[in-house]
């Protein structure tokens, strides 16, 4: 379209062609992105004033060509530097990324070269020196001589390739790689100082997903360090690393809800003026400058009020301190899954272990045997997908594959395979740390990445011989040792205290819809039927969530669900509402939602992964005037949730999919759970993948009867799973497993 209104010699077609090859790169289509950016360099020959398009072209180019072509990257960054330097030498942000990606892949170089080195060969210091020279001119030309920073970010990535290089080159220096340890926690302040510039979630995720890395690099260098010294020291520093790496923007949330500063909004919002001028006049120094200043600005402010609802990294204790805040019957697991290897914290009251595995560890293989060498992709590119066939059980199977199998295995009712990868998931993530566990009974555990999948408590401890018979109810899960609660993060949860509902001032809510009455209630409106789009979304999404393509299926158990739990209560003096069909609107819902201890949902619920704000709650489907009298639509979204009131110790989701969503790099699912605990609810119990209507009001009644007598929500949750396992009919995990415990 620009190519036929504008022509060829117009700068707009020129940017066309620039964007849709950095689209195509995105996308992972080399082939078109280099043919786009190709011709789109050919035609900025011919434009007046073009340098800086020119520079990016090339910087464009390099990132294209930096895993397939590290020579031809260097070849394009060095170009496209040469171009920023006609504009103006020294301060410019966009040529300080290009020395940081030239760093970067100078260092990629060096792996390369020493990977396929004969034996006896060495490495010269050539390479690590280029990789030097950039990156401290990455450093240099972001910062002002009044020592401003133009761009936080850069200088952050800078200082962890700084570490990188401190760990490829001199990983046997104990000295350097304290510093480099330095560097590293430096550019995790440096990060969360940029977080801080920047609005909106989908900026904030974006930003931690291109700079995850700074946080695999420092946890490389500490553990390296614990390693070579012994000191634990620095096993507790790649902890608390591990840990700040977690929950960012979900933490940011749920303090700006609770308490937003006017004065940090202002400055925001001062901030965002001189970026939108930027936008015009890229090249301005003087407004770089400016913005600079307000930002320092805002950083001097949250500096002198440490409370401020902002990304802060907060004074962690040292490991004896933290270790107080932690009862005697419990252990604290934290886990983070790097590129070519994960990481495991155990915490108890009288234990820590700390190991670094490579991502196919078996049992019996040894705990630290990782090569920091190799896999060290700093260019934030996607990895390859994983896949589900059984694996010859001696084989090492990869973490993410016995993830999926363990998922594929519960959902297909595959026994002897579910077995495999149970007791693998086991001997990876249990075993390695299994001292820190001796005489527990609840374990807390902070997952990463694909493990936030899974339900812990479906590992099994002992294996099954392959000529025996597996039988549901006669195997050794965890289920049966601990009860479990999963967190975004640990240290986030010692912000807040364990407070179980008490028994004596308990007050309940429950909904639902039930939409057994085909002529009211069920019908989807027009105006969220888009949200059931096949176009948009998958038929297995929605295959249990409507009955034709207009109506909400029947949940017909779900109506005895909720009036036994609401006599239950009554039966124990406390405050019961249950709301059933019409009854259960969201009108009612939001006018209620902050009156409750506990609020319970037994209805259908649905994730939507490309726009998780869309994820919602099924509540009864209004009609036309009902629509115009609430101007609501029946559906509870994800995105709507945060902006309720909620007082609630405890959220119930007896619904489908309310705990899955995209899992965000560095700050887990974004779910409809996720959601709640934004809200301000305490602790949440939603469903990894979709529950069955009978079962789950079985497993619910025993939940609440346990919670009634005293126990806390883990151990009422834990107790109610054992009785279901103890069952012949209901000891499948897909049936009991998949309601889980998120604070």
């Amino acid at each position: 379209i620009l190519e036929f209104e504008l022509g060829t010699e117009h700068p707009d077609y020129v940017v066309g062609l620039y964007d849709l090859g950095r689209l195509y790169t995105q996308m992972n289509q080399p082939e078109e992105a280099e043919k786009t950016l190709k011709k789109a360099l050919e035609f900025v020959q011919l434009l007046e004033n073009s340098t800086l398009l020119k520079a990016r072209i090339l910087n464009a180019m390099g990132l294209l060509n930096q895993q397939t072509d590290k020579s031809g990257a260097i070849n394009y960054f060095q170009q496209a530097l040469q171009e920023y330097d006609k504009m103006k030498p020294g301060l410019n942000p966009e040529a300080s990324q290009t020395h940081l990606n030239l760093a970067k892949t100078w260092l990629n170089k060096y792996l390369k070269t020493i990977e396929n080195l004969e034996e006896n060969e060495s490495v010269g210091p050539a390479i690590p020196s280029l990789a030097q020279v950039n990156y401290e001119e990455a450093m240099e030309r972001v910062t002002t001589k009044e020592g401003n920073i133009l761009n936080y970010q850069i200088l952050a990535e800078a200082k962890a390739v700084k570490a990188m290089e401190a760990l490829i080159i001199y990983n046997e220096d104990t000295g350097i790689l304290r510093a480099a340890l330095s560097n590293c926690l430096d550019a995790i302040d440096h990060l969360y100082r940029h977080l801080n510039h920047i609005s909106g979630d989908a900026a904030k995720f974006k930003l931690i997903e291109e700079s995850h890395f700074i946080f695999e690099i420092g946890l490389r260098v500490a553990m390296t360090l614990y390693e070579k010294t012994q000191e634990e020291l620095y096993a507790w520093s790649a902890f608390l690393i591990c840990e700040k790496s977690k929950a960012i923007v979900l933490s940011v949330n749920k303090a700006a809800m609770r308490s937003p500063d006017q004065n940090v909004i202002t400055r925001k919002k001062a901030i965002r003026e001189v970026e939108t001028k930027l936008l015009f006049a890229p090249d301005d120094i003087a407004l770089h400058k400016q913005l600079a200043q307000k930002k320092n600005d805002l950083d001097d402010y949250l500096d002198q009020h440490p409370g401020s609802s902002t990304c802060q990294l907060k004074a962690f204790p040292r490991m004896e301190e933290f270790q107080t805040r932690i009862d005697n019957k419990s252990s604290w697991l934290s886990y983070f899954i790097g590129k070519s290897e994960y990481y495991v914290f155990a915490l108890s009251d009288d234990n820590f272990e700390a190991v670094a595995l490579p991502l196919d560890f078996r049992k019996g293989t040894e705990k630290k045997a990782v090569n920091f060498m190799t896999n060290l992709n700093i260019s934030g590119k996607s990895q390859p997908g994983v896949y589900s066939q059984l694996q010859d059980k001696q084989k090492n199977i990869p973490l993410n594959k016995s993830v999926e199998g363990l998922l594929n295995s519960v959902r297909k009712m595959e026994k002897r395979k579910y077995v495999l990868y149970a007791h693998d998931l086991y001997n990876k993530l249990i075993a390695p740390v299994e001292s820190a566990l001796s005489s527990k009974e609840q374990l807390f555990i902070s997952p990463d990445g694909a493990l936030y999948k899974i339900p812990f408590e479906t590992f099994i401890s002992k294996a099954i011989e392959s000529d025996k018979k597996v039988k549901f109810h006669k195997l050794k899960y965890l289920a049966n040792d601990y009860s479990f609660e999963y967190t975004y993060s640990l240290t986030a949860n010692l912000e807040t205290s364990e407070e179980p509902p008490s028994v004596d001032h308990t007050s309940f809510l429950g909904l639902a819809p039930v939409f057994s009455n085909p002529a009211e209630g069920t019908r989807i409106q027009s105006e969220t039927a888009y949200l059931f789009d096949s176009t948009f979304q998958s038929d297995e999404n929605f295959r249990t969530v409507l009955g034709d393509e207009l109506t909400f299926a029947p949940l017909d158990f779900s109506s005895v669900e909720i009036t036994e739990i609401g006599a239950l209560f009554n039966s124990k003096g406390q405050k019961a509402e249950v709301l059933l069909n019409e009854g259960a609107s969201e009108n009612t819902f939001k006018t209620l939602s902050g009156q409750f201890d506990i609020i319970h949902f037994a209805t259908h619920s649905f994730p939507h992964l490309q726009n998780p704000r869309l994820s919602g709650i099924a509540l009864y489907q209004p009609d036309t005037k009902m629509m115009a009298e609430t101007r609501e639509d029946g559906i509870l979204y994800a995105a709507e949730i945060p902006t309720l009131t909620l007082g609630a110790q405890l959220v119930v989701l007896s619904s489908c999919e309310s705990s899955v969503g995209p899992v965000m790099l560095g700050d887990g699912p974004y779910s409809l759970a996720r959601s709640f605990l934004e809200a301000g609810a305490q602790q949440v119990i939603s469903s990894l993948w979709k529950i069955y209507d009978n079962y789950s009001q079985q497993m619910m009644m025993e939940f609440y009867t346990n919670l009634l007598e005293g126990k806390s929500t883990a151990e009422a949750l834990g107790a109610a799973k054992l009785k279901m396992i103890k069952n012949k009919k209901t000891a499948n995990p897909a049936i009991w497993s998949g309601l889980i415990l998120m604070k």
